[in-house]
């Protein structure tokens, strides 16, 4: 980051200058820039530090001599701001100092101070975005679950302070060396950001704003400092642009395309196990996961809707297709667009086939769109789903961000009516007293805001406040363009608070919480609006914004007391389970501690922690586990973590056959029983061994990392073999350093040294040594998700639903545990795969597939899903025999 006057600064990497900061995590102001060489020309290399504690100033390095002192913890005092951005914590409308961009979320931030605090999930990476001038200049940090964190000490609220270096406020303090406490930091009218303190003196008890940062200037410094916490290694060095990301900064949202040679890249998803044409996910029903069919998707854009928590799969929404993808992130290259912002001048598609589709998907269709198709345009509002507010030929669009491409340097002809230019209230005002105005003319003065006109019309026309235009009221048109005071002006003139518009069948409270318009849906839900009232998809507000990951709009919704929590949309889900779905963990807990039913999100006769579990969901696994033990395994009763179903597997047997070893290592932590066995006598051990094809550790398993490293001095000496072994092997590992046992003894008379290939057997078994066993167990991770804290803008504790917790739970499908050499275990392992439970339902099979004979599936399952390969062998399926029970 580049060297300006207020940066808000801690020590550096290279910092060599002892305790003159005040120690580690102490907080400075940068002052002053230049050159090392003594020169005025080029970057500041070279910056002077006025350190909260004390008040002394010293010269660092920012890049002189390739050496970094400093970091910047805070450049909101600087004057950096991103206007465009609201931040998802707090709900600020525009975000001071740096970004922190959720990679897994769509259009997720958050600002400085809500990031530090921990808000969203703490499993999420983040891309920072330092300039609002260079958006796509991204820099990934690591998870703050796997990182450090330190005390931030300086100038914050309750530090006590006396004047400093540049007091010029005479004796306002009560003279020199007399404290005050601080009480509140603030920013300096529009110009900068937390860049002021304001202080009660102790003398006098005034209190008065003092400069921290504002323009380089600092007027106070601390006897004893204050302060919350950082992410030291996540802060930017400051100096010149210097970014440590070693991946491709893709984010959630972004475009892209596939790039990456086909051959490698089949061959890199062969080795993960993810490379089968056409193989449809049954467990997603929101959006069809297509695992990988590459040669249909290569070179083609589409947007990144979501990023595995591993940061290595991304799931690709090819723009006019209906199937999302998943792929390799290295696999993408990032594209332009369609991030637009206000004043942009953008082109419509012409594609008049594609605009209808998005636009009827989202954010409606009307015929005279079809004139704008191929225009320029002005964008005037970005909505916070990512609609843009186009005016076109003198006509006002919300078209969805994929119908518009950026056209810098082009001027459209036409950029809106007297009605949409500010100043023009008197021509308006003029037109209102001469004549009663055209619905299209209002409209457009609600959509603007101008609450004094409307409210003058009103006067005159009261009956204007339930108007129809097009399709939508004039209540719909306030709300969707977030004009607060507009609808405190209609609803005094008694406008319709259910009245729903032709294309969404929403309601006004509906669209604002879509939007997320905070205020607006307070007044609306203050005013009797009902909160339970569906849209043409069957989705209630809660239902969209817990997709949407509106936090603070679902905190309010739920603090309405007839908000009902279980309602189905029409493909019966609930808030609870969109929530999982869309990998939401804090808006989870607050639908549980709202008394969402658990029951409510088994979909396929799959528990909450189980669907977690098959989503990869693992803040949802956390969260479950923490709110009730109960839930992990509730069939219809309180059970506990280790229950059983019906053939005997529990949620470790699941997570082990599916291979997903962040939520291995999570119900081991939280005290899954390794030994237990299902009805043909398998472990959980046994499962992994014979998983075999697993996804690379990452981050987010620091145990079975640290398993990994002990090959080397345990077993593999100095000649580095250590990406030799697989990493089935190293989650084997794991269990039986934890307890599980070799000996187990499968019905098939195998046990997990039968399993496993023989020159790995000496490795487990170095594992499984008595000194050895429980060296993890006692630190593995119990973390629940990061509290809400007092500062986020929830609403008051929703009311507790009292509806019992029920459901039934998803076993894994059988898989082979058999021995003997590599040929023979995979030929049993396709025998054993058989059995009496359907693979999607875990009814009774009554189908055989021909010609291979396999019954993995019931006859219901088969009709309902379109299945062209046997699910056990992959053989194509020429034919099907009902099998008479």
């Amino acid at each position: 980051m580049e060297v300006r006057p207020g940066l808000r600064v801690v020590r550096g990497p290279d910092w060599e200058r002892g305790n003159e900061d005040g120690g580690e995590g102490y907080v400075g102001t940068v002052v002053a820039g230049g050159r090392a060489d003594g020169t005025e020309d080029g970057r500041h290399d070279i910056a002077t530090v006025q350190w909260d504690v004390g008040g002394e100033r010293h010269v660092y390095r920012c890049g002189a001599g390739g050496k970094y002192d400093l970091r910047v913890i805070d450049s909101a005092q600087a004057g950096v701001v991103h206007r465009h951005l609201e931040c998802s914590g707090c709900g600020s409308e525009s975000i001071a100092g740096c970004v922190w961009r959720c990679v897994h979320c769509l259009r997720y931030y958050l600002c400085t101070p809500c990031y530090m605090k921990d808000r969203h999930s703490v499993w999420h990476h983040f891309m920072r975005i330092d300039s609002p001038e260079n958006p796509r200049q991204r820099t990934r940090v690591r998870c703050r679950y796997q990182s450090g964190r330190v005390g931030a000490r300086g100038v914050f609220v309750g530090a006590r302070v006396v004047r400093g270096r540049d007091w010029r406020w005479s004796d306002q303090d009560g003279g020199a060396g007399r404290e005050g406490t601080v009480v509140e930091v603030c920013g300096w009218q529009s110009e900068s950001s937390r860049s002021v303190a304001v202080v009660e003196w102790r003398e006098s008890g005034l209190k008065r704003k003092y400069r921290l940062g504002h323009k380089g200037k600092v007027d106070l410094q601390c006897t004893v400092a204050a302060g919350g916490h950082c992410y030291l290694d996540h802060l930017p060095l400051l100096g010149p642009a210097f970014n440590s990301s070693s991946v491709p900064c893709i984010c959630a949202g972004d475009r892209a395309l596939v790039e990456m040679d086909i051959e490698l890249l089949k061959s890199i998803h062969e080795e993960l196990g993810t490379w089968e044409d056409n193989l449809v996910d049954p467990y997603c029903h929101i959006m069809l996961t297509i695992l990988l069919n590459t040669h249909f998707i290569w070179g083609k854009v589409g947007v990144v809707m979501k990023i595995d928590l591993d940061v290595r799969n991304a799931h690709l929404f090819i723009d006019g297709e209906v199937i999302e993808f998943t792929v390799i992130l290295e696999a993408l290259k990032q594209v332009e667009g369609p991030d637009i912002l206000p004043d942009d001048v953008v082109r419509v598609i012409d594609d008049m086939a594609e605009v209808h589709r998005l636009q009827k998907d989202g954010h409606g269709w009307h015929d005279d769109m079809a004139l704008s198709l191929g225009q320029l345009g002005r964008v005037k509002r970005v909505t916070a789903d990512g609609a843009a507010l186009v005016y076109v030929n003198g006509r006002r669009w919300l078209y969805h961000p994929l119908c518009l491409t950026s056209a810098p340097g082009e001027q459209p002809e036409d950029e809106g009516t007297e009605a949409d230019r500010p100043g023009d209230i008197d021509v308006l005002m003029m037109k209102f007293v001469q004549t009663q105005p055209n619905p299209e003319l209002f409209f457009r003065v609600v959509a603007n805001g101008h609450a004094d006109a409307v409210a003058d019309t009103l006067k005159k026309w009261p009956e204007m406040a339930n108007l129809r235009h097009e399709g939508v009221t004039t209540l719909h048109v306030a709300a969707l363009n977030g004009r607060l005071n507009v609808v405190r002006v209609l609803l005094e003139h008694k406008a319709d608070l259910s009245a729903t518009n032709v294309d969404r069948n929403e309601t006004p409270l509906s669209a604002a919480s879509r939007l997320n318009y905070y205020h607006i849906t307070k007044l609306l839900m203050d005013e009797g609006s009902d909160v339970n009232i569906s849209d043409v998809s069957g989705n209630t507000p809660l239902h969209n914004t817990c997709g949407l990951g509106f936090s603070r709009m679902v905190a309010l919704l739920l603090s309405y007391r007839k908000c009902n929590l279980e309602l189905r949309n029409k493909i019966g889900s609930t808030p609870l389970y969109i929530s999982s779905q869309c990998f939401k963990p804090d808006i989870t807990r607050l639908l549980l501690d709202a008394g969402a039913d658990v029951s409510s999100i088994c979909m396929l006769s799959a528990n909450a922690v189980v669907f977690a579990i098959i989503k990869g969901f693992f803040g949802g696994v956390e969260t479950y586990i923490e709110h009730d033990q109960g839930v992990i395994n509730a069939i219809k009763d309180t059970c506990e973590l280790n229950k059983q179903s019906y053939n005997g597997s529990t949620p470790l047997h699941l997570a082990c056959y599916r291979g997903n070893i962040m939520c291995v290592e999570c119900l081991v932590g939280y005290g899954a029983i390794l030994e237990t066995t299902d009805l043909e006598s398998r472990s959980p051990l046994q499962f992994v061994l014979a998983k075999r094809d697993m996804k690379p550790l990452s981050d987010c398993t620091p145990y079975m990392n640290k398993v990994r490293e002990e090959f080397h001095e345990y077993v593999l000496g100095a000649d580095n073999r250590i990406q030799d072994v697989p990493v089935y092997i190293t989650v084997a590992c794991f269990l039986v350093s934890e307890g599980a046992s070799l000996e187990t003894t499968s019905v098939h008379g195998f046990t997990a040294l039968g399993v496993c290939s023989p020159e790995y057997h000496s490795l487990l078994k170095l594992f499984a040594r008595p000194e050895r066993r429980g060296n993890y167990r006692g630190s593995l991770p119990r973390h629940p998700p990061p509290p809400l804290d007092s500062n986020s803008g929830v609403a008051e504790s929703p009311v507790k639903n009292t509806t019992p917790t029920t459901g039934s739970e998803a076993t894994p499908p059988e898989v082979s545990v058999s021995g003997g050499d590599s040929n023979k275990r995979e030929e049993s392992e396709v025998e054993s795969v058989t059995g009496p439970s359907c693979f999607l339902c875990e009814g009774p099979c009554d189908i055989s597939f021909q010609p291979c004979g396999h019954t993995a599936m019931c006859a219901e399952c088969v009709q309902s899903v379109s299945v062209k390969r046997c699910p056990i062998c992959k053989t194509s399926i020429e034919n099907t025999i009902k099998i008479k029970q």
